[in-house]
């Protein structure tokens, strides 16, 4: 687990072969492989759905396609050299840091945010189709 640098773009706008990339980095390439079976077993528990990997976590870059959601995970150099939250900097660029970590959803916090107000911070975020992705 322990993925670093958890970002989500909307890309629905953009194409039509996805709708979301989610990107992170692990620190080997050890770690991607971690992270790649962790994220494939708590989508297929949650949601009834499997991606198989593509990609080899030697590499440093693995890709596990959910239909809606492709989800990318990096070793720190594949990240920088291959850029997509540049490539892809026309899309909206969601905030992960008030609802996820490392660790999962975010524990209650000084201000009284729970992990249910998390859920439903997430939820507000995914499915706002009418946000300005070009601004």
């Amino acid at each position: 687990r322990r993925a670093q640098a958890i970002r989500a773009i909307r890309v629905s706008a953009l194409t039509p072969s996805t709708s979301f990339f989610v990107t992170m980095t692990g620190k080997s390439t050890t770690q991607v492989q971690a992270i790649s079976n962790n994220v494939r077993t708590d989508v297929e528990e949650q949601f009834g759905l499997d991606a198989l990997p593509q990609g080899d976590p030697r590499s440093g870059w693995v890709v596990l396609d959910f239909g809606d959601v492709m989800v990318h995970i990096f070793t720190r150099e594949q990240k920088e050299f291959y850029d997509l939250e540049s490539l892809w900097r026309n899309g909206q660029h969601l905030p992960l840091d008030k609802v996820v970590s490392p660790e999962g959803l975010m524990e209650p916090t000084e201000e009284g945010t729970s992990g249910l107000e998390a859920e439903e911070a997430i939820d507000q975020i995914w499915d706002d189709d009418d946000a300005d992705i070009w601004g």
